[in-house]
C-alpha cells in the first residue's frame, strides 16, 4: 500500500510539472493546461496525505 501511494503521488507530481511546462510554452489552450495540472497536485496531495496518515497508523502498530 505505502509503495503504491509514493508511486501515484511521484507520478502525478512528474505529470504536474510537465503540463505547467506545457502551459507555459503553448500560446494558445494555456488556461486548460494549466487547471489539469492544478488538478494532478490536488490528486498527489491527497495521496501524500494517505501516504502520511498510513505511515503513521504503522508506527502506532
Amino acid at each position: 500500500m505505502r509503495k503504491t501511494l509514493k508511486f501515484i503521488t511521484w507520478t502525478f507530481m512528474g505529470l504536474a510539472v510537465i503540463f505547467f511546462w506545457i502551459s507555459l510554452r503553448n500560446a494558445e489552450n494555456n488556461l486548460e493546461y494549466t487547471i489539469v495540472a492544478m488538478m494532478m497536485i490536488a490528486i498527489a496531495w491527497g495521496t501524500n496525505y494517505f501516504l502520511r496518515k498510513h505511515e503513521k497508523a504503522e508506527k502506532e502498530d
